[in-house]
C-alpha cells in the first residue's frame, strides 16, 4: 500500500497547522514553504480538508485557515479519507470484489482484507496532537545530533523560491512529467 502524493500532501497540510496555536491563521503559502507542498496542491487541497469538517478557512487580506477541532480530535484516517476514498487497500478486489472470480474461498483475499483493516485501526488511532508531540521530539534529536556532529543529512532549506514556495531543487523535480500528479503514488508508480 501506498498513500498518494495528494494524501501525502494532506497529511503534511494538516500537520503544519496543527503545529500552530489553536485558532491562529495560516495562510497557504507559508504551508506550502514550511512543509515543501506545491502552492497549486495546497490551493486545491484545502477546500477538501474543509468540506470534510477538518479546516475551517477564511478569505480576504487577513485570511487563511486554521484547524476545526482541537488536533487531538482529528485522526490521520480522516485526513487520507479526506483525500481519496478507498486510499487504504492493498489489492482491487477489495475494491472491487465482483473483479476476483476466486473470492468466495482466495485466501489471499483473507489476508488482503485483514492486513488493510489493520492499517485503518493503526491510522484511525493517530492523532494529529500525537505526530505533533513525535515532530517535537525528533526536532530535539535531530538538533542534538546535529550538536554532536553526528548529523549526516539535512533537511533542504528554502533559500530562494519561485512563486509556488518551493526551493530550487524541488522545483526542477516538479517540473518533471507526471511529477504535479496529486494521484500518483508517493514514491512513484508501481
Amino acid at each position: 500500500m501506498q498513500l498518494t502524493r495528494e494524501a501525502d500532501y494532506g497529511l503534511r497540510i494538516m500537520l503544519e497547522i496543527a503545529t500552530q496555536p489553536f485558532g491562529a491563521i495560516t495562510t497557504t503559502k507559508q504551508v506550502s514553504r514550511r512543509r515543501i507542498v506545491p502552492l497549486p496542491f495546497v490551493r486545491k487541497i484545502v477546500p477538501r480538508l474543509s468540506a470534510a469538517g477538518l479546516l475551517r478557512t477564511r478569505r480576504g487580506k487577513s485570511g487563511g485557515m486554521m484547524l476545526a477541532r482541537r488536533p487531538d480530535q482529528i485522526s490521520l484516517l480522516e485526513v487520507i479519507d479526506a483525500m481519496s476514498r478507498n486510499t487504504l487497500t492493498v489489492n482491487r478486489c477489495l475494491l472491487l470484489p465482483k473483479i476476483c472470480p476466486l473470492r468466495p474461498t482466495c485466501p489471499v483475499h483473507e489476508v488482503c482484507r485483514l492486513a488493510r483493516d489493520e492499517m485503518m485501526r493503526l491510522f484511525g488511532s493517530v492523532r494529529l496532537s500525537d505526530m505533533v508531540a513525535r515532530a517535537a521530539e525528533l526536532k530535539t534529536m535531530r538538533a542534538a545530533l546535529a550538536r554532536a556532529g553526528q548529523l549526516r543529512t539535512a533537511l533542504p532549506r528554502t533559500t530562494s523560491s519561485n512563486a509556488d514556495g518551493l526551493p530550487p531543487a524541488q522545483q526542477r523535480r516538479s517540473s518533471r512529467v507526471g511529477a504535479q500528479d496529486p494521484t500518483t503514488p508517493v514514491g512513484g508508480p508501481d
